[in-house]
Formats: structure tokens, sequence, C-alpha cells
């Protein structure tokens, strides 16, 4: 009796371990960061048998402004709308990514963490207000 064992996706690359997003924002809420989004492509999950490919998404629901789709290719991409995030909502995040194909849904289940942190700048003082308080004359009165 000839039998055929299914054989799950895998990756053709390691994902990131670890990926650190650093939003900075202005005093006044601007954001700071040379894009206002982040976005992270993996590398493409492969299917021994050709198998298309499947994957299920869980640990980035409660962050504002994040999503996390399959693509076409079997790559997954997870765009984050840097202007959403906050002192509060800034931290650790741990996507998980489970591989599977048309046969086999459950399979392993892959591990990233998502490091954000929160930077606000403090206003800037202008030259001119520094000047006009070193030029200012204080009365102080005789005792």
């Amino acid at each position: 009796m000839l039998s055929l064992q299914n054989t799950l996706p895998v990756f053709s690359e390691e994902l990131e371990a670890e990926v650190i997003i650093k939003v900075i924002v202005s005093a006044d809420g601007v954001l700071q960061n040379e894009s206002p989004s982040f976005k992270y492509t993996s590398p493409v999950a492969e299917d021994k048998e050709g198998n298309e490919v499947t994957m299920k998404f869980s640990g980035l629901e409660e962050l504002l402004g994040s999503r996390t789709k399959q693509n076409a290719d079997s790559t997954f991409t997870i765009s984050i709308d840097l202007g959403l995030v906050n002192a509060e909502t800034s931290g650790d995040y741990t996507l998980s990514v489970q591989l599977g194909d048309e046969f086999d849904t459950e399979g392993p289940t892959l591990s990233m963490v998502i490091k954000i942190t929160y930077e606000e700048l403090e206003p800037k003082v202008e030259e001119s207000e520094i000047t006009n308080a070193e030029d200012s004359e204080v009365d102080i009165p005789a005792s």
C-alpha cells in the first residue's frame, strides 16, 4: 500500500528573531521618523510538494494601526502606522505565524518579537528666548 506523507512548508530563511522599531515624536506630537509607517516582509515560505501555503497570525491584534497579511508569493507583510503608536502602546509584542498547507493547516508555529520604543523629544528653546532672558533687567527693590 502506497502512503504519501505531507511535508509542511518552511521559510526559505529564518525569520528575524527580533525587530526593533523606534518611534520619535516632537514635543507637540509630530512624528519625527523618516517614514510614517514600518513595513517588514518575510522570506518566502516553500512547500516541497508545491501545495498552497497557508499562514495564521496572532499577537498584534492589540496594536492599533498594525496589519499582518499573507501575500500571493507566500511571504507575509507586517505594516504598522507609526503615527498611531504612543507611550501606552509601545512595548514588546510577539507575532506568532503558523504555517500550513491545503492538506494540513495546523503546522508548527514560529515567533518573532517586535519591540516598539517611544520617545518624545523635549521642546526646543529658541535662541532668541535665551538671549532675551539674559538681556532682561530685573529691578530689585532696596531694603
